[in-house]
């Protein structure tokens, strides 16, 4: 009698992991960021603003938290405050051009 419980658990056991669904890896979700920062006005009637790169260091640092280097791109030129505050992403900065972009 011991033997037959053993048995009916083993095939119950086979059969539920026969049906049980398997396990699919989802595919690796990945985040990608343009940020185009420009303090210079199109227009020569409108000052030129001044926050904008900082704004464009700002976010670049957010979306770099949550993805790799190479997905993240920043598109700007700083002025001397910025470069001051935030020089350690000169190196990842280029400047906000049509070729860059």
């Amino acid at each position: 009698m011991d033997f037959a419980v053993k048995w009916v658990a083993f095939m119950v056991l086979l059969c539920l992991q026969a049906w049980a669904p398997t396990a699919r890896a989802e595919p690796a979700q990945r985040t990608f960021a343009l940020i185009v920062a420009n303090n210079r006005s199109t227009s020569l009637s409108q000052p030129d603003l001044q926050y904008a790169d900082d704004d464009g260091a700002r976010y670049y640092q957010l979306f770099r938290s949550i993805s790799s280097e190479t997905d993240v791109a920043l598109l700007t030129t700083f002025d001397r405050a910025s470069l001051a505050e935030y020089g350690a992403l000169a190196g990842a900065v280029k400047p906000p051009t049509r070729v860059e972009l």
